[in-house]
Order: structure tokens, then sequence, then C-alpha cells
């Protein structure tokens, strides 16, 4: 009797490869993790976090970590946009103090370049303010934020979070309402992304194509990238 034949599925014959996944610029485009798959393309759109201290390599900053998004895979190599920033609630707590009072609030602006995000701020006062003064501090926050972010590009934001100017800049307005004894974003994330500033798409365009041909790539507009199913990440 003869023997039947085994079916072997394309999936099976395909090789997976490790493949390393950058973090942007902003942090020297140093490995934050990597994905073993077979087709790349698969993970466009997966997310990973990486904890700021390791980023920074500052040990002030290991209560924070940053979202990232896989956007592109290119050269073996996956290249991913900052799409989010949180702080470890562990830490939040460590804020809590007797005597003084918390403020939790939460809302949604957009930067200058179209990106709508979603901001999570904590205030902590010095004394026990009363609630009249809780209220303007709450007010005035979304107001100065909203100011700000519309006047800001999304990277140059993130450059200025990372770097916690950002946060001292909002505490001394704040401030002045009511003496704060701590200010800080506790979480931020990209509801929907806008244009990349004009500097940084001619950054990129000159690296491929050739100082003759820049003037004419710059005028194209940017093809779009599809939304791809996801693929497992392993975390460095």
């Amino acid at each position: 009797m003869a023997k039947a034949k085994r079916k072997t599925s394309r999936a099976s014959s395909v090789k997976k490869t490790w493949y390393p996944i950058l973090a942007p610029k902003l942090f020297n485009s140093q490995a934050i993790g990597e994905t073993y798959i077979a087709e790349p393309s698969k993970s466009i759109g997966k997310t990973v976090a990486a904890n700021l201290m390791n980023l920074t390599r500052d040990m002030r900053k290991q209560n924070l970590k940053v979202i990232f998004e896989i956007t592109n895979a290119t050269s073996g190599k996956f290249y991913t946009d900052i799409i989010g920033y949180e702080m470890i609630s562990s830490s939040i707590k460590r804020m809590i103090r007797r005597g003084k009072r918390k403020i939790d609030y939460s809302f949604k602006t957009v930067t200058a370049d179209g990106y709508r995000l979603q901001l999570k701020v904590i205030m902590i006062t010095i004394g026990l303010a009363n609630l009249s003064s809780l209220t303007r501090l709450r007010k005035i926050c979304k107001e100065e934020l909203t100011a700000l972010l519309s006047k800001t590009n999304y990277l140059n934001f993130v450059d200025d979070l990372v770097n916690h100017k950002f946060q001292g800049f909002i505490k001394k307005k704040l401030s002045k309402a009511y003496p704060l004894r701590t200010f800080e974003l506790r979480f931020m994330k990209v509801m929907k992304k806008g244009k990349a500033p004009e500097k940084e798409v001619e950054k990129e365009i000159k690296k491929e194509v050739p100082k003759e041909e820049v003037k004419k790539e710059v005028e194209k507009e940017a093809p779009k990238e599809e939304a791809k199913p996801e693929e497992e990440v392993k975390k460095e």
C-alpha cells in the first residue's frame, strides 16, 4: 500500500530571522528590542515599550517608559515612532505626602503639526489648597498646555518632555496661581498622527536622493503605509 505524502505548509518552509527594532533619532537610533519573524511587513504597527532610564542612561528616569510603534522595515531593521509616554504607577504613589493636595487631570489637545494627543497630568500642591484653588489650577493647566502645544511641533514637544523642560515650564506657570510641589505628565498617547515637520521630511529625503533631485522629491506627497497584522515582539 502506497504511503500518503505529507503536505508541507508554505508557512513552515519560510525561514524566520531576528530583526532589531531601533528607536528614533531622538534616542540616537539605539536598539530597543528585536522580533523573530519571516515576513518583516507583518510587524508594521506593532508597539514596544522601553524604560527611559535605559534610553538616556539617567537613573532619575527609571520610573518612566516610552511607547514606540514600528512604522518601517528597511535593510533588515525596524524603525519606530514615539506614540506614548507613561509614568510607572508605583512612582506616583510615592509622590503623595500628608498635608498636600493631589490633582489628576485628563484632556485632549492638538500640536501645531496636527498630532491629536491624550494627556494626563498630576499636580501636587505645597499646602492644603481649597476647592476653588484646585479648580483654578485645572483650568489654567488646560489653557497653558493647549496654547503651548498649538505652537509646538510634536517632535519638539517629545524632546522637551523627555528632557523635563516641558514639565518645568508648565510648573512655573501654574505656581503663580497656587504653589506646586510637583507637576508631571504621567501619561501621553498619540490618538491620531499629523504631518511630519517639513525640515524632518527634507532630512530623510536627502539621505536617499541625490542633491539635484531633492527639490523634486520634497514637492511630492509622502506615500502612506498601510496598517498590517501585528507580530510578537521580544523586548530587550
